[in-house]
Formats: C-alpha cells, sequence, structure tokens
C-alpha cells in the first residue's frame, strides 16, 4: 500500500511490474491519539497510523509505523453485518503483513503454515463519522517460513478513516472464488483481478494474461490463455521452459505465494465464455500446484473466473 500506484493505472505495464506494485495507495494524514500494539509481547507504539475505506471494493485498510516496522491490514467487509469478526488465514480474504524497516523483512498472516492467521474483530464502523474501532491478533511468517511474529493491538477506539478521493479506483466487477486447500482449507474471493494481452504472434494469435491477486496482493494465481483457443476444457501447463514461449500455444499458470512460486503438476481450466470484442470472460479451474523448493503442495477447486474487461489498448 505505501508508496505503490493503484493496480488500475498500470495494467499496460509488464506482469513483473503490476504483480508487484498494484497496492492501492493510501496516503490520508495520521490520526490522533496513536494505539499500542505488542510485536512477540513487547508494546509496539507507532507514532503514525491511518485507516482508508474503498466503499466500491467493500475493503478497509489499516496501516501504522515507527522507525522499525511497518504494519499493514486489510479486510473485505461484510455490507450486510459489518461490524463482526474476519478471519486473517492462509491462502484468504483477508491479510496482515509486517514490514521490519533496514532488512526489508516481510512477515505475512496469509502464509501457507497450520498457525499462520488470526482474527480482526471490527467493533464499530461509523460511516458518518468516518471512525472505525476494533482490534486484532494474528501471527505472521517470513517468504521463507524460518521466522514468525506474532502482533496484537489493544482495542482501537473511533481511529479516523478516509474515503479517498480516487475516481479511477472504481470497481469494475470483476470476481473470482476458490477453495485453497493446503495446511488449512480456505474459501478464497478475491476482486483484485488484472488482465493484459501478451505473446502476439500475429493478429490472430494473441494471449491473455489474467492475475488473480489477494488483497494485499502478496499473492496471486496467473493463467495465460491463447484467445485463438475459445471456449472449451484445457489442460493447464506450468509457465516455465519450453511451455512459456509464446509459440507453444498451451494454457499456463503459477501460483506466487510470497515470493515463492507454486507450478500446476495437474488440472485444467474450463473457457465456458469468451467475447473478443466486448472483453469478457468467464472459466471454471481446478488446479494443484507445487512448489519444487519447499517441496509444498496447495490445491485449488471449484475455482470461477468472471473477467468484465481487459485493456482496450492490447487487442
Amino acid at each position: 500500500m505505501k508508496n505503490t500506484i493503484p493496480f488500475l493505472l498500470i495494467i499496460s505495464l509488464t506482469s513483473f511490474l503490476l504483480l508487484n506494485s498494484c497496492k492501492k495507495d493510501h496516503k490520508s494524514e495520521p490520526g490522533s491519539p496513536p494505539f499500542v500494539e505488542t510485536i512477540d509481547g513487547k508494546t509496539w507504539a507507532p507514532y503514525y497510523y491511518k485507516a482508508d475505506y474503498f466503499p466500491d471494493w467493500h475493503e478497509i485498510y489499516l496501516q501504522a509505523l515507527d522507525n522499525s516496522y511497518i504494519l499493514d491490514l486489510a479486510i473485505n467487509i461484510d455490507s450486510d453485518n459489518v461490524a463482526k469478526q474476519y478471519l486473517l488465514e492462509s491462502n484468504g480474504d483477508n491479510e496482515a503483513h509486517l514490514n521490519k524497516k533496514g532488512d526489508s523483512t516481510y512477515y505475512y498472516s496469509s502464509q501457507d503454515v497450520a498457525d499462520a492467521g488470526g482474527t480482526f474483530e471490527l467493533t464499530k464502523f461509523d460511516a458518518a463519522k468516518k471512525t472505525i474501532s476494533g482490534k486484532f491478533h494474528f501471527i505472521a511468517y517470513t517468504s521463507d517460513k524460518s521466522k514468525k511474529k506474532e502482533v496484537s493491538s489493544v482495542e482501537l477506539t473511533d481511529i479516523p478513516c478516509t474515503v479517498p478521493y480516487q475516481p479511477y479506483m472504481k470497481f469494475n466487477g470483476s470476481v473470482a472464488s476458490c477453495t485453497v486447500t493446503g495446511v488449512k482449507t480456505t474459501e478464497w474471493h478475491p476482486k483484485e483481478i488484472t488482465s493484459k494481452v501478451t505473446c502476439q504472434i500475429d493478429n490472430l494469435k494473441r494471449s491473455l494474461e489474467i492475475s488473480v491477486g489477494s488483497i494485499l496482493f502478496d499473492r496471486y494465481i496467473d493463467f495465460r490463455i491463447p484467445l485463438e483457443k475459445g471456449t472449451g476444457s484445457y489442460q493447464v501447463y506450468p509457465q516455465l521452459s519450453p511451455y512459456n514461449d509464446c509459440g507453444n500455444r498451451v494454457v499456463t499458470s503459477y501460483y506466487s505465494l510470497e515470493k515463492y512460486n507454486y507450478y500446476p503438476t495437474t488440472g485444467t481450466i474450463n473457457i465456458t465464455y469468451l467475447d473478443t470484442a466486448q472483453k469478457k470472460l468467464k472459466a471454471e479451474f481446478n488446479v494443484t500446484y507445487h512448489d519444487p523448493v519447499k517441496n509444498n503442495t496447495i490445491q485449488f477447486t471449484n475455482g470461477q473466473i468472471n473477467l468484465t474487461t481487459w485493456p482496450f489498448s492490447f487487442y
């Protein structure tokens, strides 16, 4: 979130820049008074904090920092029952990460580890006064799972929550869902979905790259689909050589989880609707991904993608 560019403005950039820079930009002024937390049982009182609400996305972002750490926490709020406890879980809808300054170490609540995650209890959201209240607790791991941090807060009371003026950040309606089975089984309903046309061979052979990302965009599923294939069910290959060569017209994919890539071992994607003129796509997917470095496996089942548009300038 901090010092990043909104992803809807950079969908024409390369996939790498897209996937590493597209967290929403939140630059509200710090509130008062500060809140107190603990990191591994030690008191942490950040001198700067802010909260932002994106009504189109039904998302709340909280950030706090001092000279040692930056905390980012984001939740997808329930529009029918806002004040409730939200899960921070492995491969799930809501996330938190802690960035240790100096050595740029990140700790992620969404890591695929049995005790990773926690809760954010939103006790009050006052839209008229633009304040939120609540508390949270979570355990987060580094990308290699070798280190962890436990973060807790005392009650956060009436934290100012701004609605940033960002007319270009309108939600375009693209959504996805799937069941994720790793160390736990989680339901994931991402809305941070971006796309671009790539791998152009000629006017008839182009591929559509779709990135289905988490709320903090620390993890994502990437699909590359040759558009000339049309509707139908297709095997999913790892986005590695030789399959990732543009001349090899197969569907490729990978799952990026906190800087580690998982590649398909088995799986299919079924394109049920494709309209290249209107830039719309619907698909179903069931894919098992494997991390060759850590020897871990994560399975995605009952996957659904509803893509409402992709960049007109590319096709």
